[in-house]
């Protein structure tokens, strides 16, 4: 949002900023990559996740007056002075929500939640208790394609690669003074 600043940690020595705002972390071994550069308006996102070869940074936004769900991808140019390029990946519309089996008005979803698989190079997208894939075609970097992962039991209010088990993801269903956490196998 407007005002504050995206920071990331990159391997414990370096981090990256969307925006003109100075942060202060780490010590004199912390080195700043500002990237102000983008063809196109970057997205106010909700949720972020930044690709394992860190050049793409994954934007999860909603968007209440035209109800919808979006992500968007910023390219991160190497060159901070080179200006880097913000692309379009997929939307949900409220008509993709009624296909869910949800009610065909007023609704829209309370849980939504996005992370990243690094062994996978998957983005996984959590919408209510339905899950759903960004991948990246291994033979064309920065071409992404999406599909249906399928159904889960509980609400995706958060979820995060598990930390020590592959093609994992841990669910939290909840707000903090009820919520349970789940363990959910992708593939």
């Amino acid at each position: 949002p407007k005002g504050h600043s995206v920071v990331f940690i990159k391997n414990g020595s370096k981090h990256l900023s969307l925006n003109k705002i100075p942060v202060t972390a780490g010590g004199k071994k912390l080195t700043r990559k500002e990237w102000t550069k983008f063809d196109k308006k970057v997205p106010n996102a909700e949720f972020l996740c930044l690709n394992k070869r860190h050049d793409a940074l994954f934007c999860l936004t909603t968007d209440y007056e035209n109800m919808t769900i979006r992500v968007s991808v910023v390219i991160l140019n190497k060159s901070v002075k080179k200006e880097s390029k913000v692309v379009f990946v997929k939307q949900w519309e409220d008509f993709d929500f009624e296909e869910l089996g949800y009610p065909a008005s007023g609704f829209w979803p309370k849980a939504i939640s996005m992370c990243y698989l690094r062994d996978k190079n998957y983005v996984v997208v959590g919408i209510q208790k339905h899950l759903f894939i960004i991948g990246e075609n291994p033979n064309e970097k920065y071409d992404y394609y999406t599909y249906y992962l399928g159904h889960t039991t509980c609400l995706l209010y958060d979820i995060a690669e598990h930390p020590r088990k592959k093609n994992a993801i841990v669910a939290v269903d909840g707000v903090i003074k009820n919520c349970k956490l789940y363990e959910i196998n992708i593939l």
